[in-house]
């Protein structure tokens, strides 16, 4: 794939070998271990855990994220 989305700890880690906190690795683009691209987020599961402000932040930090991944490719329709 061009790019692959890690939706949380358990996706990041299993696709990178790395187990670095999520807080720091939200948003960034780091390398699979096949050696594709792939963007940390959060899950969504964990956003609706969260008291209402940090969830609203979240769900913000994670619609940030959805669209950093259409620019990446190139505003194609993502299916």
């Amino acid at each position: 794939p061009r790019l692959t989305v890690a939706l949380g700890a358990s996706a990041a880690f299993a696709l990178t070998g790395d187990d670095s906190p999520m807080e720091i690795r939200r948003g960034t683009i780091e390398t699979a271990r096949d050696g594709g691209p792939v963007l940390i987020t959060w899950h969504p599961s964990y956003i609706l855990r969260l008291p209402s402000k940090a969830s609203a932040d979240a769900r913000e930090q994670l619609r940030d994220d959805l669209v950093k991944t259409r620019t990446i490719l190139g505003n194609q329709s993502v299916s």
